[in-house]
């Protein structure tokens, strides 16, 4: 049995490009980041029938959290800002049956992996002469089974025959719902914006 775990915070300047590298200017007024959570579980056993003929299970089970925060305005005052987050698990099956007597090698298996990803963007916008709320969200989810063989036969001298068959199978669905709805700058807001500080 296998546990690993991550978790990891990145700063996000969304930098100038026109001026970098010789001066280096951040546009966002607030601090943006990249940060995941990653947990991967894995687990695998074996029972051997004979010297020659051995069974192997492998299960892997990943989950992973995302969020981004982005200046949306990208000017000095707290008119935009965007968030993004995404939720990430994959569990995934694998059986496979081991064969090796003198020259000949062979493998069997079956495999079965589903995944889903679920996401959600949340926010505000500059869109003509005011902003945008922009609310949207996504998911995602992936099937697949397979049967797969190999053979392998040991000629001699250096020499080896290898041959395979793999079957897949993949069922997909993939939903998106995406709200926009525009507004008016707010009162307080001032009639220019700085672009750089």
């Amino acid at each position: 049995v296998k546990y690993s775990y991550s978790d990891l915070k990145t700063g996000l300047q969304l930098i100038d490009t026109a001026r970098f590298p010789g001066d280096r200017y951040n546009d966002s007024n607030f601090d943006t980041y990249q940060k995941s959570e990653i947990g991967i579980l894995n687990l695998r056993a074996n029972y051997e029938f004979t010297p020659s003929l051995k069974l192997q299970f492998e299960t892997t089970f990943l989950a992973a959290d995302y969020e981004q925060p982005i200046d949306s305005d990208l000017t000095a005052g707290n008119f935009g800002s965007i968030t993004r987050f995404r939720d990430f698990k994959s569990l995934q099956y694998e059986l496979k049956l081991l064969y090796e007597v003198e020259r000949v090698k062979g493998i069997l298996g079956l495999l079965y992996a589903k995944s889903e990803v679920d996401g959600l963007t949340d926010g505000t916008f500059p869109f003509g002469p005011g902003f945008a709320n922009l609310t949207s969200i996504d998911a995602f989810d992936a099937e697949n089974t397979a049967v797969f063989g190999e053979i392998e036969y040991d000629l001699g001298r250096g020499f080896t025959i290898i041959g395979g068959l793999r079957y897949d199978r993949e069922d997909q669905d993939d939903f998106t719902d995406r709200t926009i709805t525009g507004a008016p700058f707010p009162p307080e807001a001032p009639s220019f914006s700085i672009t750089s500080f």
